[in-house]
């Protein structure tokens, strides 16, 4: 038998301990990046290549320095979004990047025959990064919308820079430090 269950399991049982079914590792440290409410109309182009760090629009980013040059960086989101358009389109792409290198991403279809336009909608990412650095790193997320119109991000309508639940809408993405 397989499982995850916190420290101090017994191992006869087959069942690991959290930090050895996560691939190892302790948790050194927790950033957190907030996203900001943003709008535009930016995209990043839904092909076979990897985005770049011109493309689509920043909507949040952080810095870590790491203890170790065996660190890995868990950059674990679900950033909420909406568009206003004049289709059933609520298509958008998450890029994550580490400086200018696109290390994940996230395609969003929310096609939707006779839908309609404008509603909240999210979607999650959970990356593993290996830098190998003690430098201050950078993390950011960009969005875009994949047909035309506008997005909005960390808010929970189009055109609602109230739409953030009086400040309680928890739009971000956690960056953390594993030990190897």
């Amino acid at each position: 038998m397989t499982g995850i269950l916190g420290t101090g399991v017994g191992r006869s049982s087959g069942l690991k301990a959290v930090p050895e079914a996560a691939g190892g590792g302790l948790v050194l440290q927790v950033v957190k990046m907030s996203i900001a409410q943003a709008n535009g109309t930016t995209s990043i182009p839904h092909d076979g290549t990897v985005p770049v760090s011109s493309e689509g629009t920043e909507v949040g980013s952080q810095t870590i320095t790491l203890a170790s040059t065996d660190s890995r960086v868990q950059v674990l989101g679900c950033p909420t979004f909406a568009d206003k358009t004049s289709v059933a389109q609520n298509s958008m792409i998450i890029s994550v990047f580490r400086g200018t290198t696109c290390i994940g991403g996230q395609v969003y279809d929310g096609n939707t025959p006779g839908g309609t336009s404008g509603k909240a909608n999210s979607t999650s990412f959970n990356i593993i990064d290996s830098p190998s650095s003690t430098s201050e790193l950078t993390y950011s997320v960009r969005m875009s919308i994949l047909a035309g119109g506008t997005w909005y991000a960390g808010q929970s309508r189009h055109q609602n820079t109230e739409g953030d639940l009086g400040g309680i809408l928890e739009d971000g993405v956690t960056l953390t430090e594993l030990s190897s």
